[in-house]
This record gives structure tokens, C-alpha cells and sequence, in this order.
């Protein structure tokens, strides 16, 4: 009898860690002012350290895979996610790390940006190393472009799970979930 409880226990205890929140808060600021009374939003670039390449498993010769994950992450999802969650404001996005962020409305920016491979380790000892999710750790600053002064800052940990807390396989996959439940973190704060 007890050996047919316990794979009912595993789930259970996995559906319980897999369906928690999509992030966490590490620390955050009071806040300092209306952060949905922007009708622009202008959001910097996700520095996901392209020199990191060979902390993700990527060789000299395929550092450019990287690169272009990076770039995707930036250039294509961040600005489709950001716009599928916030239609009610006009959205910008930086589009290098350089590139000056327009100061009309609220300026969002990224700090301490770090990426976590394969940090649940309970998932992994049940169902293997590919169901271990990610986490992408990084402060967002929420900045009144005008003035420069910061409204509200969060340093939060991103969990890479998907929907109903799956994961995604792959890596590339992973990292464009944290960068979905980032931009949904964005949305919740803004509108």
C-alpha cells in the first residue's frame, strides 16, 4: 500500500515546487511615485553578458551562438513580449547596450543582471538534468525619464518555468522564458 503512495507523493511534492510564482523579490525600494501614469514606456537592454559564452557551455569557435541569443533576446522577444502584455502604452525598446533610452515617460533599466543554469535541483534528482528550470536574477530600476530620479527598484530572481510551471528543454528556450516572465513582471508593475 505505501508503495503506491509514494510516486502520488513525488508529483505532488513536484507540482507543488513546478506551479509556485514565476519570481521571487529579493529586495526592493519604497516607492516613490505612480509607475502606471506613463504613456511611454522606454525599456534599456537585458545584458546577459555576451563575454559569459563559455560559463553556458559555448566553445571559442561557437561563441557566436551566444551572441545571437543575446541579440534574439533583445531585439526580437523582449519588444514582442513587452508589447503583447502592455497594448495600452506606447513601448520602446533599446536596441544595443549603448543606445540612448528616450526620456519621455518611464525609463526601465537592468542592473546586476545574472543567469542561473539549472537551478532546481529537486526537479532534476526525480526526472533528470533537462527538467531542471533557470533563473535570471537582475534589479529593475523604474526611472521618471524627465527628472532621471528613480521611482521604484526591484531586485528580483526570474524562474525560466513556462506556463502551468513547466520548463522548457533547451537552453535557448529557458532563457526566453525568463525574458517572457520578465516583461510580464514589467507589464504587472506598470499598468
Amino acid at each position: 500500500m505505501l508503495k503506491s503512495r509514494l510516486p502520488f507523493a513525488a508529483v505532488a511534492l513536484f507540482l507543488s515546487v513546478g506551479c509556485s510564482s514565476y519570481y521571487s523579490t529579493i529586495r526592493q525600494t519604497p516607492m516613490a511615485g505612480n509607475l502606471r501614469a506613463y504613456p511611454m514606456i522606454a525599456v534599456g537592454w537585458l545584458d546577459l553578458g555576451e563575454q559569459k559564452y563559455q560559463a553556458y557551455g559555448y566553445s571559442e569557435q561557437d561563441k557566436d551562438k551566444w551572441f545571437k541569443i543575446v541579440s534574439e533576446m533583445n531585439l526580437k522577444s523582449m519588444p514582442q513580449y513587452l508589447k503583447e502584455y502592455i497594448t495600452n502604452k506606447n513601448i520602446f525598446v533599446g536596441r544595443s547596450k549603448t543606445e540612448p533610452l528616450p526620456p519621455d515617460g518611464m525609463v526601465v533599466i537592468f542592473t546586476d543582471v545574472n543567469y542561473n543554469q539549472q537551478t532546481s535541483s529537486a526537479a532534476q534528482v526525480m526526472f533528470g538534468a533537462m527538467a531542471g528550470s533557470d533563473t535570471l536574477d537582475v534589479t529593475v530600476h523604474f526611472i521618471d525619464g524627465k527628472s532621471q530620479r528613480e521611482l521604484y527598484s526591484e531586485a528580483i530572481s526570474l524562474s525560466s518555468k513556462a506556463g502551468m510551471g513547466y520548463s522548457s528543454m533547451g537552453f535557448e528556450g529557458r532563457v526566453n522564458n525568463t525574458v517572457y516572465n520578465l516583461a510580464r513582471f514589467i507589464s504587472e508593475k506598470v499598468q
